[in-house]
């Protein structure tokens, strides 16, 4: 399915999206680039994520995490796990054909300037109920 998902709000500060300009470019931007190439949107709120980590019993787990930004970063591989598709930050945006990537079971991308070739977690993707995805995310809460 081709699907870009994007995750806001999670932090339950109330600042609302529209007050960070960086974020409102980009997630419109993304928007407009799914319209224009037929490809599913869905920005996940607090409340959608609670759910689905509630359906895989993760939810307690994620609230008791010490940074708020790792609910964040866990929330976002159970998603992709779950739904298949490809997860972007809301700090950046598609520019060009993902056409490529769709089929792929998973992948990820890396900083240009990466010399390691590290994967980078803002955007990524890959086929529902890969293991790779839950294995992140049992990896990360091991961690």
């Amino acid at each position: 399915m081709k699907i870009i998902h994007q995750v806001y709000g999670i932090f339950d500060d109330g600042i609302s999206i529209n007050s960070i300009p960086e974020f409102l470019q980009h997630t419109r931007s993304t928007v407009k680039w799914c319209e224009k190439n037929d490809i599913e949107y869905k920005m996940w709120s607090l409340k959608d994520c609670d759910e689905l980590l509630d359906k895989y019993g993760y939810l307690d787990i994620c609230n008791e995490f010490p940074q708020k930004i790792m609910k964040a970063d866990f929330v976002r591989y159970l998603i992709i796990y779950e739904h298949g598709g490809v997860y972007v930050d809301c700090d950046v945006s598609p520019m060009r054909s993902m056409d490529s990537l769709w089929l792929k079971p998973c992948w990820f991308s890396s900083w240009f300037s990466d010399k390691n070739n590290l994967p980078y977690n803002a955007i990524f993707g890959g086929q529902p109920k890969n293991d790779i995805f839950l294995k992140i995310v049992k990896h990360s809460i091991e961690s």
